[in-house]
């Protein structure tokens, strides 16, 4: 969504190392002007990230925008053009979700932790590698760039990331696993109990 011009850089996050935030920051120097990011969130290094972009002198398109409720975060995810965090290290990978979610590329390293998500939305998501800012900004302009059907997009998320979908696997999962002690013969005791 340009608001004056202005392509938007969105990411939710931790500020906290392993997320490669002060990746994110440094690429702005490797992209033109009309670039803006925002980054949500809080965390140890929310000093050391806004003396970064101080020192780089990006202040002008750059916002810390702190914590954000739900309605917050709505409202910066459609806004945005592109998601990105670079990260080091990922679990899920939430972020990347949502920004699916509200039809939005996003660029991040394929790593443990989201090489399901690049696996399944290959058209949407954009490697990044890790710490390498003028990549994450080569990733940034190659994902708006993107033609992508978000029809599909949706479809798939809706098939494989729903939460009633999810839980029912963990349910699965569970129900297997105590399936397969009770056939072994191993009692499942609860902690605490006697």
């Amino acid at each position: 969504m340009n608001i004056n011009n202005q392509i938007i850089i969105f990411t939710a996050s931790r500020l906290t190392k392993k997320n490669g935030l002060k990746y994110l920051i440094k690429a702005m120097k490797y992209l033109p002007e009309n670039y803006a990011l925002r980054i949500a969130g809080s965390g140890e290094l929310e000093k050391k990230l806004q003396r970064l972009a101080d020192r780089m002198d990006i202040n002008h398109r750059f916002a810390l925008l702190g914590f954000l409720n739900k309605g917050g975060l709505e409202y910066y995810y459609k806004m945005a053009d592109v998601v990105c965090r670079p990260s080091l290290s990922e679990g899920l990978g939430n972020v990347f979700l949502e920004g699916l979610g509200h039809h939005r590329p996003c660029v991040a390293p394929n790593i443990m932790g989201i090489t399901t998500i690049f696996n399944d939305f290959p058209e949407a998501m954009f490697d990044c590698g890790v710490k390498n800012p003028k990549k994450v900004a080569e990733q940034i302009e190659l994902a708006l760039k993107a033609e992508i059907d978000w029809e599909k997009v949706q479809d798939r998320l809706a098939e494989k990331y729903d939460w009633d979908v999810i839980a029912g696997q963990m349910g699965n999962i569970f129900s297997n696993l105590i399936s397969n002690e009770l056939t072994k013969g191993i009692a499942i005791i609860p902690n605490g109990t006697k």
